[in-house]
């Protein structure tokens, strides 16, 4: 936050995913990075995003998840009036970022020493539950670009459903 302050449109709100608090249709944009794996109701947040977002606005999410589980969290935020646009797998990018860092991390977490086994697993150090699952396949970290539809506010009133054109998307650049 405080490297953009005073930067004009651009502002930060703390809310409950599930009960944005914005008004319908005042949003551009919606960045959703590595939380919607804590939410309880995913359909009621993707719900709120599609709310939320102005015609031609733009959710960008990414997040780690069983690969078992992959299919169900596209129905999840396949919320009416959100056209999937693109679909990513940051799997090999996160794990080299993992990599990358894991000596530095490693000697901060050794003078952790009262909640060092959490923290390991928090950070997704190697040997952590995370980093062997990223690793061996079995977590995958993926990213979905969505963008509101010009129906708008029409499109929230139908059922919630999954895109027809999930399998055609092209992945991200």
């Amino acid at each position: 936050q405080a490297l953009n302050e005073g930067e004009p449109g651009l502002s930060f709100e703390v809310g409950d995913a599930e009960k944005l608090p914005f008004a319908d249709a005042s949003v551009d944009i919606v960045v959703n990075i590595e939380s919607s794996h804590c939410y309880a109701n995913v359909p009621a947040f993707a719900a709120e995003v599609s709310r939320v977002l102005a015609p031609g606005g733009w959710f960008t999410f990414a997040d780690m998840r069983s690969r078992k589980m992959i299919g169900e969290l596209d129905r999840q935020l396949g919320a009416p009036g959100l056209s999937l646009v693109q679909t990513s797998d940051l799997t090999s990018g996160a794990l080299a970022a993992l990599d990358a860092v894991d000596a530095r991390k490693q000697e901060r977490i050794r003078n952790m020493w009262l909640m060092r086994r959490f923290i390991r697993e928090f950070a997704g150090s190697k040997g952590s539950m995370l980093y062997q699952g990223l690793a061996s396949g079995e977590v995958v970290y993926q990213a979905r670009r969505y963008q509101k539809t010009a129906q708008g506010r029409d499109a929230l009133k139908a059922d919630h459903h999954l895109p027809t054109h999930l399998q055609s998307a092209s992945p991200m650049q």
